[in-house]
Formats: structure tokens, C-alpha cells, sequence
């Protein structure tokens, strides 16, 4: 059975007496605060914890690893919005450069410049791109996409 809701059909009725004073209630309050005082006083303050105490646990900033590389905004999917994926560009020179994109789900593409220009991929699907400015928009397949910016690819 469910104990009653009232704490006196609980435990019984108890004898409260005359309602106590102010300074009673004061002075019990005083008596409990210095109690809990001392108890508090055999620990040691801040200041005086021991040296040869273990670090539990340490927060460093955050820092890139060292293969994180650039981000590119891309898609692999027909009708996916671009997110942001991890790219590593090896440069061949002057105008020559192979982009690697990692897609967050795994894979990878491999995207070629050429004479300063988006010029094929690692993929035998149809390679087509065009450009706004330094801004190469490319295509692979139906539904590969790319923006990657000359700066980023030709270091210019």
C-alpha cells in the first residue's frame, strides 16, 4: 500500500509546543553553522591541497591534425547540398596541379589542373566545368560537384 500523503498520518502526531521566537530559531541556526564549520576545517582550503596530487584531467586547445588539409565546398549526390570536404593539393608545378577531395562519408576524387585550368579526373565519368572569376565550378558524372578557387589550387 502507498504510504499516506500527510507526514502526520505518517509519523504520528507530534506535540510542535509554542511557536518559537526568532532569537530560538537564530540561535539554532547559529549552533548548526558553527557545527558545520568545524566539520568543514578538518579539510584541507584550496590553498593547501598537496602537491603530489594526481592532474585528473587537463584541457588542451584544439588543434588541426597534421593531414587535416583545406576544405572545398562539394557534393557527391544528386540533389545533396554542398558541405565542406577535405582537400590535399600537390602542386607540379607552375600551372600543374592534382586536388584530392575526401568526402565526409569516405571516397575520394582526384581532380587535375592544367595549364591553370580544371583539365580532367580520376573518375571515367563525363569531366565538364566552368568559371566565375578564380572560381572553378566543376562537374563530374551527374552528380559530382566542386568549387575549388585557383588560389587554392595553383597557389596564385
Amino acid at each position: 500500500p502507498a504510504p499516506p500523503p500527510d507526514l502526520t498520518a505518517r509519523f504520528g502526531e507530534v506535540d510542535q509546543g509554542a511557536p518559537k521566537s526568532a532569537a530560538a530559531i537564530g540561535r539554532t541556526a547559529m549552533e548548526d553553522a558553527y557545527g558545520l564549520a568545524f566539520a568543514a576545517s578538518e579539510n584541507p582550503s584550496t590553498g593547501e591541497i598537496p602537491g603530489e596530487t594526481a592532474t585528473v584531467a587537463r584541457l588542451e586547445p584544439p588543434q588541426a591534425p597534421d593531414d587535416a588539409g583545406t576544405g572545398i565546398p562539394s557534393a557527391r549526390y544528386v540533389g545533396q547540398p554542398m558541405t565542406l570536404c577535405k582537400a590535399r593539393i600537390e602542386h607540379k608545378g607552375a600551372d600543374k596541379a592534382d586536388v584530392t577531395v575526401t568526402w565526409p562519408d569516405g571516397g575520394t576524387r582526384l581532380i587535375s589542373f592544367y595549364g591553370g585550368l580544371p583539365a580532367g579526373s580520376d573518375s571515367p565519368d563525363e569531366f565538364r566545368f566552368t568559371r566565375e572569376g578564380s572560381l572553378n565550378m566543376i562537374r563530374v558524372g551527374v552528380s559530382e560537384r566542386f568549387e575549388i578557387t585557383d588560389q587554392l589550387a595553383l597557389g596564385n
